[in-house]
């Protein structure tokens, strides 16, 4: 979006380490509206077994990446075509104190919305943190961002689904063309 800085870098927090950020440069609190992107060891695809399993380790990727973070919901989601996990929490940060104030520190609310999308080597958390008060404007941004992420490098499971489908489209096309060359034979035959 305009106006937003971009970051790379490889800080790690937990099992996450930070591939790309994009940050609002503007907004109050200690926390600016910023959506990450981090890399982390490959899960299992997500299905009913493994979606239990799924959402204890993205709980533990996102407290250990955000201190005070609280989970509220979980949901399945689609992202490139695959099966992905969506959670969506919530955190408080203070504002840092000034040193001749007698005054509390102001406490901000913030919104999380992450996805937890399988890969083949490794998994992706797709993060993206607002003040309570601006998830609203910002969940399109936050929407269209998360639609058009790409994982180049499918998972397992899903690679050997797809070459499934080849592998029986190639069957189906080779007895297709077998059928059609005996068609031509007999027709000739026949003439």
């Amino acid at each position: 979006a305009q106006g937003w800085t971009q970051t790379s870098g490889k800080e790690k927090r937990g099992d996450l380490v930070e591939a790309l950020m994009f940050r609002k440069p503007d907004g109050d609190g200690p926390l600016p509206a910023s959506l990450s992107v981090f890399v982390r060891p490959p899960v299992a695809d997500l299905n009913e077994e493994t979606k239990a399993s799924l959402e204890a380790a993205a709980l533990t990727s996102l407290t250990a990446a955000f201190e005070g973070y609280q989970q509220v919901l979980t949901q399945d989601a689609t992202v490139d075509n695959l099966k992905a996990l969506r959670l969506a929490g919530s955190l408080r940060r203070k504002a840092a104190a000034a040193a001749l104030s007698s005054a509390p520190a102001a406490e901000f609310e913030y919104k999380t919305i992450s996805l937890l999308v399988p890969g083949a080597a490794r998994a992706y958390m797709l993060v993206a943190v607002a003040p309570a008060a601006e998830l609203g404007a910002l969940q399109p941004l936050f929407e269209a961002a998360f639609a058009s992420f790409r994982v180049t490098e499918r998972p397992l499971a899903h690679q050997q689904k797809v070459n499934e489908y080849a592998r029986v489209a190639a069957i189906a096309l080779a007895a297709l063309i077998v059928l059609m060359f005996f068609f031509k034979i007999a027709r000739a035959a026949l003439r």
